[in-house]
């Protein structure tokens, strides 16, 4: 029987000593009671150097120690720590999962220690990363696509009102009353351009700095990139917003994700021919959520591909489409907002929801 468990506690360090993960134990006062050989090897050392001292005595990287110290109190506590982080290390900047577990005799005793396992998951963070800028890179295609459609409107009107200006003047017909009417609109032209460039410079700023922000302004703004040439294709536009409600995020990057659902319900009525077609967007808000829903009767979407429809380059519309768009729109509003996205049909079209974190203005 003897022998039976220890073969047992033989396997067991075998599995643990052959993780990638650092494993270690700690007692009640934080000396090392047990270390794997990741944990050897990571820190450069020997269990000789490191069992029954604490992490502040040996040669070890002291920086992630000392972050989590109140963790593990707590852990000793009873209470059970799962969390993730930039470190800094001697190595450079990383990013770790951390689980601290403690452990007892029996289950109603105190705690005689903790267990802690450290998950080194940079490579996995910077490639989401990478992934994630590669892909709204190439969606910037589309939207630039938006805005070059935008201002092709305005400089034509400027080129009308100046073969118009040129035609008066071969018939010695200019008079004030034309010249105004020929300042006027080229000025209207110029202004809508020059709100168009803003709008695109801010759309693609890099600082991503988090901030508070109207829903109905970042709405408003999305729409205006895209309104005229909405309205060309005799879609309406429905408005149910609630100026009253905030949240704490990046802007810029929301409007890209209303763009993107606009514009595939856009797509979805010129392709079915609706009659009367319109895409309505609405603002809520309940408790400590907001909500934005986006509706079109353009007929819904096929419930067999309802589920893929945030895949990664999953897309409908065969040359035409990248299946960037919505991907990039659910990692948007989950990985930089904090939130939820869903589609669902009604009874006439599609139903995009998403659920965003409420920001509370101090009274």
């Amino acid at each position: 029987m003897k022998s039976e468990l220890l073969k047992n506690c033989r396997i067991y360090e075998s599995m643990i000593n052959s993780s990638n993960d650092l494993i270690c134990v700690l007692d009640e006062e934080h000396r090392f009671v047990f270390v794997n050989d990741m944990f050897l090897k990571q820190n450069n050392t020997t269990k000789e150097e490191v069992l029954n001292k604490k992490p502040l005595d040996i040669q070890i990287d002291q920086c992630l120690y000392k972050d989590i110290k109140l963790f593990i109190q707590q852990a000793l506590n009873g209470d059970y720590q799962e969390f993730s982080k930039w470190q800094e290390t001697k190595v450079g900047k990383k990013f770790f999962n951390i689980k601290i577990m403690a452990f007892q005799k029996r289950p109603e005793e105190k705690a005689e220690g903790v267990i802690i396992t450290i998950q080194d998951q940079t490579k996995q963070k910077n490639m989401e990363k990478e992934i994630f800028n590669q892909k709204k890179k190439a969606a910037m295609g589309d939207l630039l696509g938006i805005i070059a459609h935008q201002l092709k409107q305005p400089l034509n009107n400027i080129s009308l009102a100046s073969d118009d200006l040129l035609d008066q003047y071969e018939y010695e017909k200019i008079d004030k009353e034309s010249m105004e009417y020929f300042y006027n609109s080229v000025q209207k032209s110029i202004s809508f351009m020059s709100v168009s460039i803003n709008e695109l410079r801010n759309f693609f700023r890099t600082d991503r700095k988090i901030k508070p922000f109207s829903l109905s302004s970042a709405i408003e703004k999305s729409t205006d990139l895209i309104v005229e040439e909405v309205r060309r294709k005799n879609i309406n536009f429905h408005f149910d917003l609630d100026s009253e409600i905030f949240v704490n995020g990046l802007e810029n990057e929301l409007q890209q994700v209303i763009l993107n659902i606009i514009n595939n319900s856009k797509d979805a009525l010129i392709k079915n021919k609706v009659i009367s077609p319109f895409i309505k967007i609405s603002t809520s808000q309940k408790a400590d959520k907001s909500f934005i829903e986006i509706c079109d009767n353009g007929g819904g979407i096929d419930e067999k591909i309802m589920g893929k429809i945030f895949d990664s380059y999953f897309t409908t519309k065969e040359e035409e489409g990248t299946g960037i768009g919505l991907n990039l729109s659910k990692m948007i509003v989950e990985n930089s907002m904090g939130g939820n996205i869903k589609v669902e049909n009604s009874q006439v079209g599609a139903v995009f929801s998403i659920e965003l974190p409420s920001f509370h203005k101090a009274s």
